[in-house]
């Protein structure tokens, strides 16, 4: 039974997780405002793959079903243990999703928020400027990360070495947009 019921509800997290990645592939690659003579751009990241907040409410569940076993008497009837173990899941799956989400996000690359560029300068997501003086270069980048290839795409600008992150956790249409868009603004166009 409680198999069963965990199967149903992994069944309907598929569902949900597939329909809101279709709805939100409509999503345009990036906004760009202009505030105080600088272009704010916010990329706004590929939508995440249903695999990975399946795997941690699979991850909770399984959690949950282990500590039902271990701390509740089997005498209990089956509702009370239903009833416990989907407790013991909502509350593993808000505990261990923020770490999966954390770690997923890392091996993207997504950054905090939107930057700013105007001519001869950036201003990161952190708020830290940078300015650009001589040679720069504006690169577009994949992670590599496992599984994750096809929107783990993120832009970067060099300046004098340093490598800086502007955006990450997109497609490679989107950070092709991206990049092209920040190229314009650094040159002045």
């Amino acid at each position: 039974m409680l198999f069963a019921l965990a199967l149903v509800v992994a069944v309907v997290l598929i569902v949900l997780a597939r329909r809101r990645s279709r709805s939100s592939s409509s999503v345009r690659h990036f906004t760009e405002t202009e505030q105080d003579g600088w272009y704010v751009i916010d990329a706004k990241p590929a939508p995440e793959p249903w695999s990975v907040p399946l795997l941690a409410y699979i991850v909770a569940g399984v959690m949950a079903v282990g500590i039902t076993l271990i701390f509740v008497s089997p005498r209990r009837s089956e509702g009370g243990l239903l009833v416990i173990w989907l407790v013991s899941t909502v509350v593993f799956s808000a505990l261990t999703w923020p770490l999966f989400r954390k770690t997923y996000l890392k091996k993207r690359n997504v950054q905090g928020g939107p930057f700013a560029v105007k001519i001869g300068a950036v201003r990161l997501a952190t708020g830290q400027h940078v300015s650009i003086h001589d040679f720069y270069s504006v690169q577009r980048r994949n992670t590599g990360a496992p599984g994750l290839d096809h929107i783990a795409y993120y832009v970067d600008l060099d300046v004098a070495g340093q490598n800086y992150v502007l955006a990450g956790g997109m497609t490679s249409n989107q950070s092709m947009a991206v990049y092209n868009q920040v190229n314009r603004r650094i040159s002045g166009e």
